[in-house]
């Protein structure tokens, strides 16, 4: 019999563990020899046989492994031994003979064996066994697909009605709905991981019809969520209204043709932080010629007042012959009023215009033609303070307090006038404006005298 001191074996040993490609003289070995297994602690040892071309009897050393697997087990609930885990060392509750073993690394030098066990038979068959019956994790990440984020999504499915994980979603603890084993996990993270192709790409090869039914995305939600619900229903839109000026709170109906999964969408929020840029980005920069042909509005209060306020307006000055627009007054959905304002409640918009400074800067550039239109150019008191009175304040640090304006003044293109307000036709509007001023006197206004002393009924 070949003799060997505790050193020479546990040398010999980690060959046999950790070089894959010495693995086949491993076999020889232990088909052609009794070997002696030594606990590297104790010095223990027991001489085990060969039986049929394999070993048949547990070593002390695989003894005490089971044994410390099964505790393991039983303390912390499963098998899955973080690399760093070492036994303390004078708890009893450990075998002895395992204190400091850095049982993390053992386990992971067993599961490189058991991939060649199959043809090199390296443990005995007991302790194969043995591993199956403690219910050993040969293949970690296997283990926690099918035990962890498989029967999470599930179950988030099931509660949700999708599998649209949020990032930031954590599985809740100690509740029984969701599997135990996931309880704490980041599935947020997992699913973000999972689309770009860094975690579980195997499973999920394995798994893509069982996926594919709880509607799993395999590609980012922006992505899907543009391609299948967004575009869709913007064409909708603009083939059931005429238009793509989508109002900010409208949300898309659960009937057809609308598409199917985006029911209930909030479409105009949606469209509003695509304007503002907040949101699908990407996806409508690089559709923006599919946009375009569905007139999509990249300026909703640009396109609002030029496609049907004015061309409203228009009509009704022909209509009416005045430009006078009452509260209640709603576009009839009829020839010859434009086909994209049909239905538009005209007075409100107007009377915001009025009272709010709503479309200030449209309104202030096409001051001209409104006022050609007979649409009068007064203000309320507000929209004049919060609007016109800021911008005489820019006037008379330009020009200076003894200039007064003039009646055909346009706000220059440069600073520091805000650029917004380019073009505005400011002496125009404080001229329609005048006879509500109340100066008591003949005494030329200034810009800053006629901010202040604008008189409105109440």
């Amino acid at each position: 019999m070949l003799r060997f001191s505790v050193r020479q074996v546990w040398r010999f040993s980690n060959i046999f563990q950790i070089d894959s490609q010495r693995i086949p003289h491993t076999r020889f070995f232990l088909h052609n020899v009794h070997i002696e297994r030594i606990s590297n602690l104790t010095g223990r040892k027991r001489v085990v046989g060969r039986k049929a071309g394999r070993l048949s009897r547990l070593s002390a050393y695989e003894e005490d492994m089971l044994a410390c697997f099964k505790t393991y087990k039983e303390k912390m609930g499963d098998l899955l031994v973080p690399q760093a885990f070492i036994v303390p060392s004078g708890d009893s509750s450990w075998p002895n003979t395992q204190w400091g073993r850095r049982l993390g690394r053992a386990v992971n030098r067993i599961r490189k064996l058991l991939k060649f066990q199959a043809t090199e038979q390296i443990m005995s068959a007991e302790m194969i066994e043995g591993l199956h019956e403690i219910g050993f994790v040969q293949d970690v990440t296997q283990y926690k697909w099918d035990h962890e984020v498989l029967p999470s999504l599930r179950q988030f499915e099931k509660l949700h009605g999708n599998s649209d994980v949020p990032s930031h979603f954590v599985v809740p603890e100690g509740d029984e709905a969701w599997p135990k084993a996931a309880w704490g996990r980041k599935l947020g993270l997992t699913v973000v991981d999972m689309r770009a192709g860094k975690t579980f790409v195997s499973q999920m090869v394995e798994s893509r019809s069982e996926l594919e039914k709880l509607d799993f995305c395999f590609t980012s939600i922006p992505d899907r969520d543009w391609a299948e619900k967004i575009l869709p229903a913007l064409h909708v839109h603009r083939q059931k209204f005429g238009h793509c000026v989508v109002k900010q709170f409208f949300k898309i109906p659960s009937c057809q043709p609308w598409p199917t999964k985006a029911w209930g969408m909030p479409l105009g929020h949606i469209v509003r932080d695509i304007r503002l840029r907040k949101a699908y980005l990407k996806q409508a920069t690089r559709d923006k010629k599919i946009l375009n042909t569905i007139d999509f509005a990249w300026n909703r209060s640009a396109t609002v007042w030029t496609e049907q306020v004015i061309p409203a307006i228009r009509v009704y000055s022909q209509v009416f012959k005045n430009g006078f627009i009452q509260r209640n007054f709603v576009v009839p959905s009829e020839d010859p009023w434009p086909e994209r304002a049909w239905a538009m409640k005209l007075g409100t918009v107007i009377g915001e215009v009025r009272n709010r400074g709503t479309y200030f800067r449209h309104f202030g550039r096409d001051a001209e033609l409104l006022d050609e239109l007979g649409f009068g150019l007064r203000l309320s008191q507000s929209a004049w303070q919060n609007r016109v009175a800021p911008l005489l304040d820019i006037y008379e640090r330009q020009y200076g307090d003894s200039k007064e304006i003039s009646d055909n003044f346009i706000i220059p293109s440069e600073a520091p006038w805000p650029e917004d307000m380019w073009g505005v036709r400011l002496g125009l509007i404080v001229k329609r404006n005048f006879p509500q001023l109340s100066t008591g006197s003949e005494q030329l206004v200034t810009p800053r005298s006629t901010a202040s002393m604008i008189r409105f009924p109440v």
